[in-house]
């Protein structure tokens, strides 16, 4: 076999990793080869290609498909060709045959050829891509198509020049090493010029008989050879404009990426959008190919759909009794089809709580049949949805809807743990990260942050133009995040792509973001069939506002509780008991006061134990198990009939789909206070009609304490109680809360003539106007800017010590040692306890991270500061492990979250437990 046979068939492209248990060595370079992974990526370019053509999608601009994918095919063969040099062939032919005693004959033959490039660092400053654009000299012409896909070839991995000018004049000027490896590396091709033509043309040959029915990948081959005639020529012309200093960009001419992304996006700029679309795809087949998964999991959406609606069918007339044509949610479609021809593709629908709006979702993206993508904005919520749909509505179509978030991957452990057949958890998470499956669930995070352009966020804004998507608890967002979710609509509405934006407690200053792009907004009040929505007839809630507040701040940063406001309260709690009502909610704005009152109720005799209630706290800085512990503790409580007295702070109140029978909280905004009240009397089907209020706030005429005020906005507080005080004692009804929103929010600020309204508009389109501009450099930090999180994850290793379980045990016991610093220790260590649960390799590794996030808190910097001066603290794989080795401290925390680890919490709590 001469060279150019030997390359076209045995450069390697991938690492071990991706060869398993594979023993024959012909069959591990098949497997590792560059040309099995551009194979790969064919396989996933026809894929894509099918999904467009069978869905009947259109690109956005009018782009042409046909060009989309010829341009793909080039970029596809050319991508990883900056992969044929000897340290980068040397290096994965170690990682692969490190357990052989020598290279296959194959391998040394390709690395006595590619000698002259030993000096190139094609891991360092010179990476494979940047070399790959020296093969696009020989490939590739300087027209508008070939400057986009050397541009995309350039980015398809994450390097210094995702930010920077995109030039190669840029690129030697930084670097004198840049510069001489691109020099050697030209005079290496054209020293052995017929060689890598032989190896080329045996290349697209190849791939243009493998693929002699895809008219564009024929066509797209046809016009590389075309380019190749003078490719050479070009080279050299290329390498002397290296050597002699003189405008090498001339002969290698990149695309111009511009700097104001969203401006140009917002113009629906045909030219940019297509080279957004090229990257995206481009990085999608080719990390698809890596990870051997499908770009898109289901080619016909149809069927899916189908299937759904009419499991949702199903649903309605065996569970709720109902004919399927007469629920709401088919009236409102059908009505919507009849008068617009069309189901709209920007919806904006307003509904109570607990009115099947979920439903509604489904039946949009049926209807659409477009690829879903269904946010909502907390992982506890997103996991019980998951759950919900998978057993309620796909079926037989489990495997079709995948979950996105920071920890998913515990989700399908969980779905997936004594299925006979071997399900790759690493293939699950890759599937759901590409958004391969035709329904998935996600954090607004994961496929909401595109307007602030991070790397690889192209990825995202490829599948825009064949996505429905559902953004679900829109109220919950500041402003900084609701301009940021405004922007991406504004992105997502130029790629084509559809949203639906549903709610119960809909902010008014939405309204003119939406009407702007042109969404139809419907609130089911406004319906003929108003009284035909679940929940829109009854009167659920009955209120009664105590103008005092619940906790004071004196001299202590910590806060006290009021005695006269809890004392009011309890009798509150008694009468409820003596109604019969079992299920109280207790919410107020911040973790201290939750872990104040927790444990001020559980220490109260009169309510635990004369009253028999149990005492729950929930807040976001508990131990992850014992959240989840406690949730399925309270729901199976509540489900049995017990006493139940549940302390929580909003935030994992509104993650918590549960049905109280009453509630105390503190003042917060108007929409947050009606989002806590749809958390009582949810699902009974009938009005309230008790004497005594099933709800009852408590918030000072004078102002806010100082924890709220730093949570809420003094103005919306001050509003908001000046509303409640109308309807205090009055049984409401699901048009009277919407009212109460709309009130508060056209009154006006104390010494202006700005309604609360237009203060939170103004705020939100100068946060728009910001980010016309705006860019960060990775996903990671775009994550961190909207989460408003500067917190760090912490593990805990002690505690593990404390479980029955033989492996999480092991864990805790071996995290606590200093010399442990990798996975492949842990798995060593572990090795025989692993045997013992069936676990090895990449399984194993994914388990133990389920049981290191069971043992974790996300803990706010501020809060942190001031722990690690009290704890012990060491980093695994980019982990922090806290080490506590006193027993109460560890019993508290268990009991109450990390805040009782800070000094200042701790002295000032009067812990009544112990």
């Amino acid at each position: 076999m001469n060279i150019a046979s030997l390359l076209l068939n045995y450069s390697l492209a991938k690492g071990s990793k991706e060869i398993g248990d594979l023993l024959d060595v012909g069959k591990i370079l098949e497997e590792v080869s560059l040309k099995r992974h551009i194979e790969e990526m064919f396989e996933r370019l026809n894929e894509f290609s099918e999904f467009v053509r069978k869905n009947k999608f259109s690109l956005p601009t009018e782009i042409s498909l046909h060009e989309l994918l010829k341009d793909l095919v080039k970029a596809i063969l050319i991508h990883d060709l900056g992969k044929i040099v000897y340290k980068f062939q040397d290096t994965l032919a170690r990682n692969i045959f490190r357990s052989y005693k020598k290279y296959p004959e194959s391998i040394g033959k390709i690395l006595e050829f590619l000698k002259d490039t030993k000096d190139i660092e094609p891991f360092e400053c010179t990476r494979h891509e940047i070399l790959s654009l020296v093969w696009s000299v020989v490939l590739l012409t300087n027209d508008e198509h070939d400057k986009k896909i050397r541009t995309v070839i350039l980015l398809h991995h994450y390097n210094d020049y995702y930010l920077k000018d995109k030039t190669i004049t840029r690129m030697l000027r930084d670097s004198r090493k840049v510069e001489s490896d691109i020099e050697m590396y030209a005079d290496f091709l054209l020293k052995n010029k017929e060689i890598i033509k032989e190896f080329l043309n045996r290349l697209l040959d190849y791939f243009s008989r493998k693929n002699a029915d895809k008219e564009f990948i024929v066509e797209a081959i046809r016009e590389i050879k075309e380019n190749m005639q003078e490719g050479f020529d070009r080279l050299e012309v290329f390498r002397e404009s290296i050597k002699k200093g003189f405008d090498p960009d001339k002969y290698c001419k990149l695309y111009n990426v511009p700097q104001e992304i969203n401006i140009l996006i917002e113009r629906k700029d045909k030219d940019f959008i297509f080279f957004l679309i090229l990257l995206g795809m481009l990085r999608r087949c080719d990390y698809a190919a890596s990870g051997h998964i499908y770009v898109e999991g289901l080619l016909d959406l149809k069927k899916l759909c189908d299937e759904v609606l009419d499991t949702i069918k199903y649903v309605a007339e065996n569970r709720w009794k109902v004919k399927f044509d007469e629920i709401w949610q088919y009236k409102l479609l059908k009505e919507l089809k009849l008068c617009r021809g069309s189901i709209p593709s920007k919806l904006v629908i307003v509904a109570p709580t607990g009115s099947g709006k979920t439903e509604l979702a489904l039946m949009w993206f049926c209807e659409l049949k477009r690829k879903l993508l269904y946010t909502l904005p907390l992982r506890v919520a997103l996991n019980d949805l998951y759950r919900r749909l998978r057993e309620e509505y796909f079926g037989t179509n489990k495997d079709k809807l995948g979950i996105l978030h920071s920890t998913s991957f515990i989700e399908y452990l969980r779905q997936y743990s004594g299925r006979r057949e071997h399900i790759s958890i690493d293939h699950l998470v890759t599937a759901a990260r590409l958004l391969s499956n035709p329904a998935n669930l996600s954090t607004p995070d994961q496929i909401l942050l595109t307007s602030l352009n991070y790397y690889g966020s192209d990825k995202i804004l490829a599948t825009y133009p064949f996505a429905s998507i559902v953004i679900d608890e829109i109220q919950t967002y500041s402003p900084e995040m609701a301009a940021i979710i405004c922007k991406t609509l504004e992105i997502i509405d130029a790629f084509n792509g559809a949203f639906l934006v549903i709610t119960a407690t809909y902010p008014p200053y939405f309204e003119e973001f939406f009407k702007r792009l042109e969404a139809e907004i419907i609130d089911v009040a406004n319906l003929t069939i108003k009284n035909e929505v679940k929940n829109y007839g009854i009167k659920r809630h009955k209120i009664k506002l105590e103008e005092k507040n619940l906790f004071v701040y004196l001299k202590q940063s910590e806060p006290q509780i009021d005695e006269d406001a809890y004392n009011n309260m309890k009798k509150y709690i008694r009468t409820w008991h003596n109604e019969g009502k079992k299920a109280i909610f207790v919410v107020v704005n911040n973790v201290s006061k939750a872990i104040k009152l927790y444990c001020e109720l559980k220490g109260d005799k009169n309510i635990s134990s004369e009253l028999n209630f149990k005492i729950y706290l929930l807040h976001s800085r508990l131990l992850e198990k014992e959240k989840s512990a406690r949730i399925e503790s309270i729901k199976e409580d509540l489900k049995r009939g017990k006493h139940v007295i549940v302390v929580a702070t909003q935030v994992i109140e509104a993650s918590v789909d549960l049905d109280f029978d009453a509630m105390v909280t503190e003042l917060s905004t108007i929409d947050s206070q009606v989002q806590r009240w749809g958390r009582v009397h949810r699902n009974r089907g009938r009005d309230y009609t008790g004497k005594t209020p099933n709800i009852v706030i408590f918030g000072d005429p004078e102002g806010p304490d100082r924890g709220s005020s730093v949570i809420y906005d003094r103005e919306v507080l001050k509003a908001t109680l000046e509303v409640l005080r109308e309807y205090d004692e009055q049984i409401l009804s699901y048009e009277e809360e919407r009212k109460m929103i709309n009130d508060v929010f056209e009154k006006k600020i104390e010494g202006t003539n700005q309604t609360i309204r237009e203060y939170y508009k103004n705020q939100i389109e100068d946060l728009l106007a910001k980010l016309r501009y705006f860019t960060v450099e990775k996903k990671s930090e775009a994550q961190r800017l909207f989460r408003r999180i500067a917190g760090e994850t912490c593990v805990f290793p002690e505690l593990m010590l404390r479980s029955s379980d033989k492996l999480e045990k092991s864990l805790g016991k071996i995290l606590i040692r200093h010399e442990i610093r990798t996975w492949g220790d842990v798995l060593e260590e572990l090795a025989e306890v692993l045997r013992e649960y069936g676990l090895s390799g990449r399984q194993a590794i994914w388990k133990l991270r389920e049981i290191m996030y069971k043992y974790s808190i996300n803990v706010p910097i501020f809060l942190l500061r001031s722990i690690l001066t009290r704890v012990s603290k060491r980093l695994f794989k980019g982990t922090c492990l806290i080490i506590i080795c006193d027993e109460e401290k560890l019993s508290k925390l268990e009991e109450l979250g990390i805040d009782i680890l800070s000094k200042e919490i701790e002295e000032s709590l009067l812990i009544r437990l112990y």
